[in-house]
């Protein structure tokens, strides 16, 4: 993610084509290196009780960006009349991303499941004999 974001700034700031496309193509490469630790991690973590919730409270909180990101860019453009910002302020968002996922992650383990009152009402009602 860190090289992705790196590359993502280099766009901005190099003019041609050329430039934009090696870093498209670093960029995808870092991020697909990413996803599938991603799911990995949500699954380990939420057991495979309630993996389809949590990996759908993942999904909404993850879609969030593709709302935003339009909205702040559109509002960046409007205000400066040039997108350099805009990409900017998406080099930031996704290299304060990338420390965050490296900084806040910790050690991946499983979370008891008997502290959390939405996986406690799932087993509950739909998994009895799991405990």
């Amino acid at each position: 993610m860190g090289s992705a974001s790196a590359s993502f700034g280099c766009c901005a700031t190099r003019p041609g084509y050329g430039a934009a496309i090696g870093a498209d193509e670093r960029r995808f490469f870092g991020i697909g290196m990413v996803t599938s630790n991603i799911w990995a991690i949500t699954q380990t973590i939420a057991r495979p009780v309630a993996a389809g919730q949590w990996t759908g409270l993942q999904n909404s909180i993850g879609k969030l960006g593709g709302v935003i990101s339009p909205i702040v860019t559109g509002w960046i453009v409007s205000q400066t009349g040039s997108f350099y910002l805009a990409f900017g302020a998406a080099s930031i968002s996704l290299l304060l991303s990338a420390l965050i996922y490296g900084v806040w992650l910790g050690p991946v383990g499983t979370v008891p499941l008997a502290g959390l009152m939405l996986d406690e009402l799932f087993i509950k009602h739909y998994c009895p004999n799991v405990s």
